[in-house]
């Protein structure tokens, strides 16, 4: 079994995703704790409360950024894929999930 409790390095909201009119996804970490942020496979950097970051695909996002590893969230453009469904997209919040 696995148990997964409370951490004393991530806040109940600890960054916030935003995406812009331009189509860019911006991340701002909002946590009293830094954020992790790295490009895929990368070396990770720490975001400290207010500091932003634009996303591209295939950026990760730890929530702990004491223990990246823990908690990783891929960010994925699914207009850079190929997934061009108009519909979709714009049902979805311009295709970032």
């Amino acid at each position: 079994s696995c148990s997964i409790g409370p951490s004393p390095y991530v806040s109940r909201q600890q960054c916030l995703v935003q995406l812009l009119q331009d189509g860019n996804a911006m991340l701002t970490s909002t946590g009293k704790p830094a954020t992790g942020v790295r490009a895929r496979g990368g070396q990770w950097n720490a975001l400290y409360t207010g500091q932003t970051h634009y996303l591209s695909d295939g950026d990760e996002v730890a929530l702990d950024a004491q223990s990246p590893d823990s908690a990783v969230f891929t960010f994925e453009h699914l207009a850079m894929q190929g997934f061009q469904q108009q519909g979709y997209q714009q049902q979805q919040g311009g295709g970032y999930y």
